[in-house]
C-alpha cells in the first residue's frame, strides 16, 4: 500500500509493471544531490545490494547478498554442519535456493553450497534457478 505522498506510474490499461523505479524523498531531481550508483554505502534493496560487474568486455549490473548477509549464511552453515544437523542444513540450503536467481545472487547462492559440502554435508544440493533477461526491443517512452 502506498503513503498519500507517493505516486507510480502505471500504464493506462497495464495489467502488470515490468520494472521498478527505486527513489529517495525530495522535491524533484533538480533539487536533490544525486550520487552515482558507484557510491558507497551502496544502494541496497530488500537485503541485497546493486554492484558492478564486467560481463563479456561490457559493464553489467546486478543484485547480491550483502557482506553482512553471506558471513552471517557462512556462520550459519558452519553452526548446522558441525552439529551434524543436516536436515536443519538441507532446509537452509533450501531456502537459499529460492532467493532470487539474479547473476549476484546466484553465484554467491552456488559458493555456499559448495562451503556446505566442504563442511561435509552428505546430501543433494539445491537447484539453483535463475533468472534470465527479456529482450523489450522497443524503449518506452512517456508522455508527460
Amino acid at each position: 500500500m502506498m503513503d498519500a505522498e507517493e505516486e507510480a506510474y502505471w500504464p493506462a490499461g497495464a495489467g502488470q509493471v515490468e520494472w521498478l523505479l527505486l527513489a529517495s524523498e525530495g522535491t524533484g531531481l533538480e533539487a536533490e544531490t544525486l550520487k552515482p550508483v558507484t557510491a558507497r554505502p551502496r544502494l541496497t534493496w530488500l537485503g541485497c545490494e546493486l554492484v558492478r560487474r564486467e560481463a563479456r568486455g561490457r559493464t553489467a549490473w546486478t543484485w547480491r547478498r550483502t557482506k553482512q548477509e553471506m558471513a552471517e549464511l557462512y556462520a550459519l552453515l558452519t553452526s548446522q554442519a558441525q552439529q551434524r544437523h543436516y536436515a536443519v542444513l538441507a532446509d537452509t540450503l533450501e531456502r537459499i535456493a529460492r532467493q532470487p536467481g539474479l547473476h549476484g545472487v546466484r553465484t554467491q547462492s552456488w559458493a555456499l553450497c559448495q562451503e556446505a559440502c566442504r563442511l561435509g554435508y552428505p546430501g543433494e544440493l539445491p537447484h539453483l534457478h535463475y533468472l534470465q533477461k527479456v529482450s523489450h526491443r522497443e524503449h518506452l517512452i512517456l508522455a508527460g
